[in-house]
């Protein structure tokens, strides 16, 4: 099964052949964000690629590059996430408010990690999920690149 420092190390490995610090005014994307199904997301209101867990292995990797519309422009992973998740107590506040796995993930995953991406390079996101699922042993993954 692959874990979280498996992902991370394939990483850095894309990064180090596919950013060049030299000619990027923009940071490179940091580490994998860790959701904890309560409140709002970080990284939601951005393009990126997200990894579903269960425990410390990771269970699926996919990719969110939705371009939205209106207040919702570039918000891919809140977008996509939102797909695989469902309120479970809406608490007093946005802050408080918890969220459950739908059904078909629930009882497989319990938690979600993303990596979220400036704007201007979510042309990346597709590729790095392509270059994870290749390179990351024990995803079930549908389409397995050869």
């Amino acid at each position: 099964m692959a874990t979280k420092e498996v992902l991370e190390k394939e990483t850095v490995n894309f990064f180090s052949m596919h950013w060049n610090p030299a000619n990027v005014n923009v940071e490179c994307p940091g580490g994998w964000e860790e959701y904890s199904m309560k409140g709002p997301m970080k990284n939601r209101e951005s393009p990126g690629c997200y990894a579903l867990m269960n425990g410390e292995n990771v269970v699926y990797v996919g990719s969110a590059v939705s371009r939205g519309a209106g207040i919702y422009i570039n918000h891919g992973l809140g977008k996509r996430i939102g797909e695989y998740t469902r309120v479970k107590d809406w608490g007093g506040s946005t802050k408080e408010r918890t969220y459950k796995f739908v059904d078909g993930w629930e009882g497989k995953v319990d938690s979600i990690i993303t990596l979220g991406f400036h704007k201007d390079f979510s042309y990346l996101v597709p590729a790095l999920e392509a270059f994870l699922i290749k390179k990351v042993e024990g995803l079930i993954n549908v389409k397995k690149i050869q």
